[in-house]
């Protein structure tokens, strides 16, 4: 079924990419940290210990069409994985899924623009815990959520349009269901999580935004 609405989803944006404007983005992440620990006493042997080691990766391209002057919509693809290791333990988690998006362009200054972008995400992840050699399934998740959020771009040259996403206003929602099967039965369990807020005493702060990079083809 999740399968199906993702292909589904996919298809629905690819149709409507007939005619406009090509542009890509999205971000690429891959981080690993660990060590060794040595134990050097004042009497007896130096013993080394490693430590744990995590690794995450995220890969999360966008295509997205020019459909008018003030109107894109596009689809991105979400993957991130997880995983940590200490000695014969070893935690995994993946996540895959699909957002579209729409963006509406409400103000034009020259090669300044401000525009809207609602992202609708959705995606399933899982989980595996090995022991002593031994796998165990972890809870399974699935993710819906819908995020509305400001943005600003400067168009920096005719294929590269720099964005400001604007972080003092925060709108969106989530909804996170976790399932666990056991031997003797499952457990489910769901969460919902509702933000919206405004900040106007950090518009400027350099935390409060963030900047990226479209390329029109």
């Amino acid at each position: 079924m999740k399968k199906s609405l993702f292909v589904l989803l996919a298809l629905l944006v690819l149709s409507v990419f007939a005619h406009g404007q090509l542009f890509v983005g999205g971000s690429f992440n891959y981080n690993t940290k660990g060590g060794t620990m040595k134990n050097i006493p004042e009497s007896g042997s130096t013993t080394t210990v490693d430590l744990e080691k995590v690794t995450e990766f995220a890969f999360n391209p966008q295509v997205g069409m020019f459909m008018a002057d003030n109107l894109a919509v596009g689809v991105g693809l979400i993957y991130e994985s997880l995983s940590t290791s200490d000695g014969d333990n070893k935690d995994s988690e993946t996540s895959i899924g699909l957002a579209p998006f729409a963006r509406y362009y409400f103000a034009d200054f020259n090669k300044f623009r401000m525009f809207a972008t609602a992202t609708l995400a959705i995606s399933s992840g899982s989980s595996k815990e090995t022991s002593s050699g031994t796998t165990i399934e972890g809870p399974k998740s699935s993710v819906i959520s819908l995020n509305l959020a400001p943005t600003v771009s400067y168009s920096l040259t005719k294929n590269i349009e720099l964005e400001v996403g604007l972080h003092f206003m925060d709108v969106g929602y989530t909804s996170t269901t976790y399932k666990e099967e056991y031997s003797s039965g499952k457990n489910t369990a769901r969460m919902n999580e509702l933000n919206f807020g405004f900040n106007s005493n950090n518009v400027l702060t350099a935390a409060f935004a963030t900047v990226g990079m479209i390329y029109k083809l």
